[in-house]
């Protein structure tokens, strides 16, 4: 127990220290994070999802928050100490998962690299690709679900017992409340493992399904006390009801995010990546392989060669693009999944089953995760959460797998293993500095006390909140109520004043999946006091400005019912904005009638 200790306090001083580091840090000021700073703010104030606030997810995560900010009181820093808690659980259970599968060390290095390179990831101008200020807790909240379900399905394995499988099946049903992606890898990663661990009868199957069903019916339950039943089965259903017959999946962004818009570019980028790791690992694991006389000789000759092939990776680490070098893991996972599903149906009668099971679940899982960021998995993109269990299977691999593949061929796995070991310490040791070269930049305050954050000096969008956000204190009355559009919701957030409408952003997805006239509708049925129009530049989507490119009707209306109160920087959204870079903004009062 005291060695268990002893090494993990390592890890969670580092993790402590990454987060310490950048506190009020982790978010962009404009995009996305801010809604994760409303919902739970509103939820407290009386409001309810899906009946006064549009949202496209399941609820899991907005009413957790809004929980954490009862107990803690309503702040951007109580919701970055509350991610730390996440983090800790999840590295807590991607240790326990990569020990059972491989071992203390594969289960060590893993979290190590876990925390480096993705929990406290500032890799990217804007922010909230990290965990501490993720631009959706659905994402994060979902995955530690996940784990937890693959933890008990670990120990479901090993013993059979009833209780451990009614813990499979709640956990994934509570992942199944956050995103559609997150609790379909899930879904398909506990489904893969239970058949893997071995024949069945009915039985198990029936707990599992109903122990999953158990979080959606308690949450549609306690929904519909505050809403028609309709609506909380359609919030319960999150996602997966917004997928269904709509478009969104066509817009550019998305086509993006998986470098499906430029296949040939994404294949060409993976390759190079590809090379760099395989300059290290493919003469690494020949020479370790040909090293079968053992003695001092061949610990020598193996050290002279890791260390040769690891001092020119060294070389040449400061001048890689670290948010770029994870771009080879979808084949790499496809491939440890097939290693794993061979391992399994090897192993299917032996005592080894359980554990072989486990493995091919989480291998699943992992490269579930990965569908989403296909050929793009980068992390200043969603891959700081989605590419994180894929990393630390290459990390299983590196450390423990094909090591030991080599010495069951009279090889020196050592050699690989210790080679695999440092390039992994280069790997955090560079993501690490780019990130604080990016913390460094972070020097325009927006809020103030305990809702203070800092965000990246060379964003015009940062440079507008800051003079906004005091704006609106000085300006508008305490009770008035705001709409900002296209996106900005944080501003309602800082300066505390409510959304009277159930829409809080007007970027393309939104515009899609509600339909325009909808939002008009709302607009029109409870007209806010005020109106900003910020500068948001939307060129993701192929649809640059908002009003121009899309949602001609919802800007029309704003200068049909309301007078221009101020413009404050340049005129936002107007096409040589596209070309200048400068930002601005705009609030508009409503006509008295």
């Amino acid at each position: 127990m005291t060695r268990r200790i002893a090494a993990i306090l390592p890890l969670v001083a580092l993790g402590l220290a990454l987060f310490l580091r950048n506190r009020g840090g982790w978010a962009d000021p404009l995009i996305d994070f801010g809604r994760e700073l409303y919902l739970p703010w509103r939820i407290n104030e009386g409001e309810a999802l899906y009946r006064d606030i549009a949202y496209l997810d399941g609820p899991f995560s907005p009413y957790w928050n809004a929980l954490a900010f009862r107990i803690g009181g309503v702040s951007v820093s109580t919701l970055e100490w509350a991610n730390l808690g996440v983090v800790a659980a999840a590295a807590a259970l991607f240790h326990a998962l990569l020990r059972r599968i491989g071992g203390w060390l594969p289960a060590w290095v893993g979290v190590a690299a876990f925390l480096s390179i993705f929990a406290f990831n500032l890799i990217g101008r804007g922010g909230n690709m990290n965990w501490i200020a993720p631009y959706s807790h659905g994402i994060t909240h979902g995955i530690a679900w996940a784990l937890l379900a693959l933890w008990f399905l670990g120990r479901h394995l090993a013993s059979r017992r009833a209780v451990e499988l009614a813990g499979v099946g709640l956990a994934l049903g509570m992942a199944l409340l956050t995103k559609p992606e997150v609790g379909a890898a899930a879904g398909l990663a506990v489904g893969v493992g239970f058949l893997a661990g071995g024949p069945r009868s009915a039985k198990p199957f029936v707990l599992l399904a109903g122990c999953t069903a158990f979080p959606a019916i308690l949450a549609t339950t306690l929904l519909a006390l505050e809403m028609p039943l309709s609506t909380a089965l359609t919030g319960t259903l999150g996602g997966w009801a917004h997928l269904a017959g709509s478009d969104v999946s066509d817009l550019h962004f998305y086509q993006w995010v998986m470098g499906l818009d430029r296949p040939e570019r994404s294949l060409r980028l993976m390759g190079q990546q590809g090379m760099l790791w395989a300059l290290v690992l493919v003469p690494s694991f020949a020479v370790a392989l040909s090293l079968k006389t053992p003695g001092r000789k061949r610990e020598g000759v193996g050290a002279a060669v890791a260390s040769m092939l690891l001092l020119l990776t060294g070389a040449s680490w400061a001048a890689l693009d670290w948010g770029e070098f994870i771009r080879p893991l979808a084949p790499c996972a496809a491939l440890f999944a097939a290693f794993a599903a061979n391992a399994a149906w090897r192993a299917r009668a032996s005592v080894d089953a359980p554990r072989a099971a486990l493995q091919l679940a989480f291998a699943t899982f992992s490269l579930a995760l990965l569908l989403k960021v296909l050929f793009q998995p980068v992390l200043w993109g969603y891959s700081f959460a989605l590419a994180a269990p894929a990393l630390l299977t290459m990390v299983l691999a590196l450390v423990h797998g094909i090591p030991a593949f080599i010495d069951r061929r009279g090889g020196f796995g050592w050699m690989f293993r210790s080679a695999s070991l440092a390039l992994i310490a280069i790997a955090c040791a560079g993501c690490l500095v780019q990130s604080e070269g990016m913390r460094a930049a972070k020097t325009v305050a927006i809020g103030r006390g305990n809702d203070r954050m800092v965000a990246d000096e060379r964003l015009g969008a940062a440079k507008m909140m800051s003079r906004l956000v005091p704006w609106v204190e000085r300006n508008l009355p305490a009770d008035a109520s705001l709409v900002v559009m296209p996106e900005g919701v944080g501003l309602n957030y800082w300066t505390r004043r409510p959304n009277p409408t159930p829409h809080l952003n007007f970027v393309p997805p939104e515009v899609v999946i509600f339909g325009e006239a909808e939002m008009l509708a709302d607009l029109r049925a409870a007209p806010p006091d005020y109106v900003a129009l910020v500068h948001r530049d939307t060129r993701e989507y192929l649809l640059p400005l908002f009003g121009i490119d899309y949602g001609r009707g919802l800007r029309d209306w704003v200068h049909a019912d309301y007078e221009l109160m101020t413009r404050v920087g340049a005129a936002p959204l107007r096409p040589d904005r596209l070309e200048d870079g400068r930002t601005g903004f705009e609030v508009w009062e409503r006509r008295s009638r």
